[in-house]
């Protein structure tokens, strides 16, 4: 018996407010393949989750049967990324790969 919960409204908003409700520390996401009057209406629900998550955000697709054998982290030496690090890190299959890219802070806002 799963417990259901059914809510109205903009999805990545409503996404945002449970996790936040339920003090999530991942959120899970399916991803699609989008056309382009997809990101012209802005119907991209995953970007929007993870721009306003306070908690790691996993994508996965449809082809994603294992875990994870290589993970990607952009670092900013702050303690939010050193996070993702880790958590990223705990993801992976077993001997898979994580790779840290540097990032300076202020070169996300140019």
């Amino acid at each position: 018996d799963w417990p259901v919960d059914l809510q109205l409204g903009v999805p990545s908003a409503v996404i945002l407010r449970a996790a936040r409700r339920l003090h999530a520390a991942l959120i899970v996401m399916g991803l699609r393949r989008h056309r382009r009057v997809d990101r012209l209406t802005h119907d991209e629900t995953t970007l929007h989750v993870m721009r306003g998550a306070s908690c790691p955000v996993l994508g996965v697709t449809e082809e994603l049967h294992t875990l994870p054998g290589c993970a990607l982290v952009g670092v900013d030496f702050s303690a939010g990324s050193a996070r993702a690090a880790t958590t990223a890190a705990r993801l992976l299959a077993d001997r898979g790969t994580l790779v840290l890219a540097y990032v300076e802070r202020d070169a996300v806002a140019r």
